[in-house]
C-alpha cells in the first residue's frame, strides 16, 4: 500500500517534462495536477471522482458530502459509500469539459499522452488520440488533465529556455507550430535568423509562412478576413486553397504504406516498446512470459511495427518516425509527382488554376513533402463525374488517371476534350507509364485507411473500399 501511495503520488504531483530533440529536459509545460481539494467547490454541477484504496480497491461515484475525515459518493450503481479519507491513496476528478477540449491522458506509469476528450466516464474515458477514437479503462489510466492555456504554456517553455540554446528554441517553435500558432512561430524566428541562421531555421520559416497562408486562407472562406480584390491578380486559383497535408500526416502515410520486406529508415522512441507492453498486456500477440517480453526491447523496428499493426494500436502508430518514403513512394515523387504531374497537369491552365473543376492540384514548394502527400491523397480519393477512381489498383494499366495522361488514341480512358490540352505521357516515353504502374502496384494492398483527416473546399467522394476490421492495418 505504501509503495502504490508513493506512485500514485509522484505520478499527481510531479510532472518531468519528456526530454526534447536534444536530449534536453526542457519540453512543453505540463497541466496541473489532476488531484482534487478537500474541500468541494461550490458548482452547481455534483462533482464525479474516482477513488483509489489500493491495487483492487477502486471505484467511482458522485460526491454527496465531504470534510477532513471523510467522503461521501453515490456510485453508478445507487449504493451509498462512506470512506475514510485516511484509507484514499487518491482521487481523480472526472472531467465535465465539453468534447473537443484539449487534454492530456495521465498513465499509470506516469507518462502523458495528447488528446482531444470526448467522455469521461467512471468505467473508461473516450478520447482521440491521433484522430483515432480511443477508449481507454479506469485500470489503464490514473485520469484526464485539461490543457492550460497555450499562451502560459508558451510562457513557461520561454523561461525554461537561454537565449544562446539555440537547437532548444527551434524544438520550441516546432512545438508552437504543432499547436497551429504559424504567427508566433514567425516572431520566434526572427531573432534566430538574425544572430543564428541556419538551414533548420529557414527551413521552419518557409513552413511557417506556408502554413500562416492556408490559415489565412480558412479564415477568408469562413468570412472571418476580407481581401480587396485585385486587379492585376492573374487567372489562376490561389495554391493555398488547396489545403496541405500536415508533417504528421506525411509521417502516418507513410507508415501505413511500409513494406516490411523492405522497409525504410524507421526511429522509434526508447519508450515505445514499454507503452506497447503497457497498453496491450492483456494481448495474446504479445510475448507470453515477462522475460520474453522484456526482450521486445531488442527487437528491430520493423519487428516492432509490423507489432503494432498486428495489434491495430493506432494509438501509437505517431510515436513511430518514418524517416523516408518507401520504396514505391519514392517512384511516385520522382517519377509521377515531379516527372511528369506538377510539369503537365498541375499548370494554372489545368488543374493548377481556375479552370480545374474539382479536380484541383497543390502546387507550389512541389518537392517538398507536404505537397506532394496531398497530391497523393487527392489521386486516391478522387472520383470522376462518373464516379470512376482516378486509381485502379486491380488493373493500374487501366487507372483513369493514367489514360488522362496518355493521347486519346487507345487508352480506355482518354482526357476529356479541352482547349491547349497535351498529353503528359508522350508515346516516346513510355517509361513514364512503366514508372507510374509501379507506383500503383507498390501501394499496400489491402488498401489501408490513413488516420489523417483532410477536407477540401468541395471534397471529392471518397474512392477506396472502407478496409474490413481483418484487413485494416
Amino acid at each position: 500500500m505504501l509503495v502504490l501511495h508513493c506512485i500514485l503520488c509522484t505520478t499527481l504531483l510531479q510532472t518531468a517534462p519528456p526530454p526534447s530533440d536534444s536530449g534536453s529536459t526542457v519540453a512543453p509545460p505540463a497541466a496541473s495536477s489532476t488531484s482534487i481539494p478537500s474541500e468541494t467547490p461550490a458548482t452547481t454541477k455534483p462533482r464525479r471522482v474516482w477513488i483509489i484504496l489500493d491495487f483492487y480497491k477502486e471505484f467511482g461515484g458522485t460526491v454527496l458530502r465531504e470534510d477532513e475525515a471523510v467522503l461521501v459518493v453515490r456510485t453508478p450503481e445507487g449504493e451509498e459509500r462512506t470512506v475514510d479519507r485516511n484509507s484514499i491513496v487518491s482521487i481523480v476528478s472526472l472531467l465535465d469539459d465539453p468534447p473537443g477540449t484539449k487534454v492530456h491522458v495521465l498513465r499509470r506509469d506516469g507518462r502523458k499522452i495528447a488528446a482531444i476528450l470526448e467522455k469521461d466516464d467512471f468505467q473508461s474515458a473516450t478520447v482521440r488520440i491521433a484522430g483515432v477514437r480511443t477508449e481507454l479503462l479506469r485500470r489503464q489510466i490514473l485520469g484526464l488533465e485539461v490543457d492550460p492555456p497555450f499562451e502560459q504554456r508558451l510562457q513557461e517553455y520561454r523561461q525554461g529556455i537561454p537565449k544562446d540554446a539555440i537547437e532548444l528554441r527551434l524544438t520550441m517553435i516546432r512545438w508552437i507550430m504543432q499547436e497551429g500558432h504559424p504567427d508566433i512561430a514567425l516572431e520566434e524566428l526572427k531573432p534566430i535568423r538574425r544572430d543564428f541562421d541556419s538551414e533548420e531555421a529557414r527551413r521552419l520559416q518557409s513552413l511557417a509562412e506556408s502554413e500562416l497562408r492556408m490559415k489565412e486562407s480558412r479564415q477568408r472562406r469562413a468570412g472571418e478576413i476580407t481581401t480587396p480584390a485585385s486587379p492585376d491578380r492573374p487567372s489562376a486559383v490561389a495554391d493555398d486553397q488547396v489545403p496541405r497535408l500536415s508533417a504528421r500526416d506525411v509521417n502516418l502515410i507513410r507508415l501505413m504504406e511500409i513494406d516490411l520486406a523492405n522497409p525504410p529508415r524507421i526511429e522509434l522512441p526508447p519508450d515505445l516498446v514499454q507503452d506497447i507492453r503497457t497498453n496491450y498486456a492483456d494481448s495474446p500477440l504479445l510475448p507470453a512470459t515477462p522475460q520474453e517480453r522484456e526482450r521486445m526491447n531488442h527487437w528491430s523496428s520493423d519487428r516492432i511495427v509490423k507489432l503494432l499493426f498486428e495489434l491495430k494500436a493506432r494509438d501509437l502508430y505517431e510515436r513511430v518516425n518514418v524517416m523516408q518514403d518507401p520504396e514505391h513512394l519514392q517512384t511516385f515523387r520522382r517519377d509521377v509527382q515531379s516527372g511528369w504531374l506538377i510539369p503537365n497537369c498541375a499548370t494554372s491552365r489545368c488543374h493548377g488554376g481556375d479552370r480545374s473543376g474539382r479536380f484541383l492540384l497543390a502546387t507550389t514548394d512541389s518537392r517538398d513533402p507536404t505537397t506532394a502527400y496531398t497530391n497523393l491523397w487527392i489521386l486516391l480519393n478522387f472520383k470522376t463525374a462518373d464516379g470512376r477512381p482516378m486509381i485502379d489498383f486491380d488493373k493500374p494499366e487501366e487507372s483513369v488517371l493514367l489514360g488522362h495522361a496518355q493521347s486519346a488514341s487507345g487508352v480506355g480512358h482518354p482526357h476529356p476534350a479541352v482547349p491547349g490540352y497535351t498529353p503528359a505521357i508522350e508515346e516516346s516515353r513510355k517509361s513514364k507509364l512503366t514508372d507510374a504502374i509501379a507506383w500503383i502496384r507498390g501501394m499496400h494492398r489491402p488498401r489501408p485507411s490513413y488516420p489523417i483527416s483532410y477536407t477540401l473546399k468541395t471534397p471529392p467522394p471518397c474512392a477506396e473500399r472502407p478496409p474490413t476490421a481483418s484487413d485494416e492495418r
